[in-house]
């Protein structure tokens, strides 16, 4: 690593900030009209509303608020009515299962007690259990509803619900999936007051899509509410948790603003905490991304959400309407560890939960559920689009074809450690002729340094000047010039393989099929880091080693000392990363190390010399200061 490096990196950056500038800053002025738009339509919308609605009982005023609460319900029917009581006798656990899933509900307010995926162990080996622990200790479960204020969204959730296993449901549910039916379910309550909620469920054959829907009437009228998706998903492991790349229970929702295009938004925590500055927007990298208004510990998200969901790097339970877009609201949970609680065992569970819900339109409350892994198929053929669930970052046009060869590669020698190095092997190959014109620049910028010296010594005392200053610069291009060196030829091919680097760095912590993917001897897990942090030490050597085999333009013994620490420094920030991916930057630097190897032993050969040097030849890394006539 030297100048040229150092420069790459600088115009990197500068491309990102003018890419912000000129493409992203005018895309989000363009959303914030469109949210202006929106908001106009919105509040149109519920004038017309409530200019067709008749007049309506007024409220006793709530004197309580709660994270999920919807406005009360309203009365349609005379008083004289009567409604029928629907409820159980006692708590029952219902259990679905399939070759891919157990599925556990509460007739307890009809929630999700357990959703284990059989195909997929947890970090304590034990069948992957997709439902936080915390869920239960804040009593807030999965799929369980608001409405009508705290007093009755407590009763709807608290209730013992009728259970009908194997009953008929909607039959919209089972005709817009094609799919084998394995299990029908339904469950329900009536409060004998006019309150009536159902929620139906159909679970496919080794499918991870799940047909739901879930209706409230009040006095026979169907009526919005919310439902939520969380608190939190899965249970992490120590070594998991201390993975600065995993992420749980992140939510992930898809915008649809109003004459613009959908786009995926991801929000964790970090994000949420930063919305205390009250800018009405979720921050991005050094953008506005995601308008919200705060309602107490809740963030309305102030756009229309096509669909909403709950993330880790591998799995996802996703919630998509059938009904139009319509608002989501994340919601922020804490959890206070035990004082008995061990220190250990504090740091292997996060203590902030976020949650989701979405408002259920009152005509069309169906649902297509996916609770499953990331695995490209398995998500086309639950009804998602891979694309939009897995997260390549920046340069996922580049990480899709890469996971493809991976997986390749993987069908053939049935090993991920092994596959990462047949791929980097096969990239390396690709760039040759640019990592080799890199190198042989820099061996040119090597010989030419001495006569740089030489021009430098000439006006060393005129470094205030800026006149000298210019007429140095003018000499060094023109000795550049003469000797046929490029000063930028090792930044362009470099700079050319950064976006295939970067994609590769970032399809790699997210990619289901490296999760708990064993290697060699003590690698067990390519997801995870070296437990005994041989490889990222072998990879700090190989830097220092292709340091010492590679030529510095540079001679300043300052500039020297920094890229001697290079090796340590990179060994540091691996030190924790997941060994796939230090497998690969491993790879990398031993094969660049025998490319330039390759390249130092041809100093010994004669090559062509450079120009103005007619007739005579040189060898390469020897080229010496011409003397003067």
């Amino acid at each position: 690593m030297e100048k040229r490096t150092i420069v790459v990196i600088v115009l990197s950056i500068l491309v990102i900030l003018l890419w912000n500038h000129f493409v992203v800053a005018p895309k989000q002025e363009q959303l914030n009209q469109q949210a202006v738009a929106e908001q106009a339509l919105l509040e149109a919308a519920a004038a017309e509303r409530e200019a067709a609605m008749p007049p309506a009982q007024a409220e006793p005023a709530e004197t309580t608020a709660d994270p999920l609460a919807t406005p009360p319900e309203t009365e349609t029917a005379p008083e004289l009515e009567s409604w029928p009581a629907v409820s159980a006798t006692a708590e029952e656990a219902v259990v679905i299962e399939d070759s891919l899933y157990r599925v556990e509900l509460t007739n307890t307010g009809g929630r999700v007690k357990s959703w284990i995926l059989k195909a997929f162990n947890g970090g304590n080996g034990d069948p992957l259990e997709l439902v936080a622990a915390s869920a239960h200790t804040l009593g807030r479960l999965p799929l369980e509803i608001s409405y009508g204020g705290p007093e009755t969204t407590a009763r709807i959730n608290s209730a013992l619900w009728q259970v009908e296993r194997s009953a008929p449901v909607d039959r919209e549910l089972t005709d817009t999936f094609a799919g084998e039916v394995a299990h029908t379910l339904r469950l329900v309550y009536a409060d004998g007051r006019g309150l009536e909620v159902a929620k139906e469920f159909v679970f496919y054959r080794d499918n991870y899509h799940v047909g739901f829907s879930c209706q409230v009437k009040d006095r026979g009228v169907p009526q919005e509410y919310e439902i939520l998706l969380g608190p939190g998903m899965g249970n992490p492991s120590k070594e998991e948790s201390k993975n600065r790349y995993f992420f749980f229970g992140r939510v992930l929702m898809e915008t649809s603003p109003p004459g613009g295009s959908a786009k995926i938004e991801r929000v964790a925590d970090s994000d949420v905490a930063k919305s205390g500055d009250e800018s009405g927007y979720l921050l991005g990298f050094i953008r506005k991304r995601l308008p919200y208004i705060r309602q107490g510990d809740a963030l309305l998200i102030d756009t229309r959400v096509r669909w909403i969901g709950i993330e880790d790097n591998y799995f996802i339970f996703s919630m998509v309407p059938q009904a139009e877009p319509g608002p989501a609201r994340i919601h922020r949970f804490a959890v206070d560890a035990p004082e008995a609680e061990a220190e250990e065992k504090k740091a292997t569970r996060p203590e902030i939960f976020l949650a989701v819900s979405t408002t259920v339109s009152a005509e069309n409350p169906r649902f297509d559920l996916y609770v499953g892994p990331k695995e490209e198929d398995a998500l086309r053929a639950g009804g998602l689009n891979p694309n939009e669930v897995i997260d390549f970052g920046f340069f996922g046009f580049i990480g899709r074809p890469l996971l493809w060869m991976l997986n390749a590669i993987y069908g053939v020698l049935g090993n991920y450690g092994f596959s990462i190095m047949v791929l980097t092997i096969m990239i390396k190959i690709l760039f040759l002729p640019l990592t080799h014109k890199q190198l042989t620049s820099m061996k040119k910028m090597q010989g030419v340094q001495p006569k740089m010296k030489q021009i430098q010594a000439k006006y060393k005392k005129d470094k205030s000047d800026m006149k000298g200053k210019q007429k140095m610069n003018e000499e060094v291009m023109a000795l550049y010039k003469k000797e046929g060196v490029n000063p930028l030829g090792g930044c362009f091919p470099l700079l050319l393989q950064l976006p295939v680097l970067y994609a590769f760095y970032s399809f790699l912590p997210v990619a289901i099929e490296l999760r708990q993917a064993p290697f060699i001897f003590w690698v067990q897990d390519l997801s995870l880091k070296d437990p005994f942090y041989v490889t990222p030490i072998i990879m700090g050597a190989t830097m220092f080693l292709q340091q010492k085999l590679t030529p510095m333009a540079s001679v300043d013994p300052t500039q020297r000392r920094m890229f001697t620490m290079m090796p340590l420094i990179f060994t540091v920030f691996f030190i924790n990363l997941p060994s796939g991916l230090v497998l690969y930057w491993l790879v990398n630097n031993v094969l660049s190390i025998f490319q330039q190897i390759f390249i130092n032993k041809q100093k010994d050969k004669p090559v062509p010399a450079l120009a103005g040097d007619k007739g005579k030849s040189v060898k390469a890394g020897a080229i010496k200061p011409r003397k003067k006539k």
